[in-house]
């Protein structure tokens, strides 16, 4: 833990900024009032969606590819028949 007066903190903002964001806990005492600089947290990516399952290798009936889709049910791939 680190603790810098008012004038000490002016005097060594950047090494002050450094320090926290390195994980030390920082704190500045301003007419006796200490004060916890604190980096907020890293927020976390979401993760990906994984669209493997619907791609396909063969995709010569590709045009007969239709979605069916009733609320409260999933969207599901229907294959039509290839018209000659």
């Amino acid at each position: 833990m680190k603790r810098f007066s008012a004038t000490e903190a002016r005097v060594n903002f950047f090494k002050i900024l450094d320090l926290s964001v390195q994980g030390e806990t920082v704190i500045i005492e301003r007419n006796g009032i200490p004060i916890h600089l604190v980096p907020h947290p890293k927020k976390k990516r979401a993760k990906k969606t994984d669209y493997s399952s619907l791609i396909h290798s063969k995709v010569d009936d590709a045009e007969t590819w239709s979605w069916e889709w009733e609320p409260n049910k999933e969207l599901t791939l229907r294959k039509n028949k290839k018209e000659s």
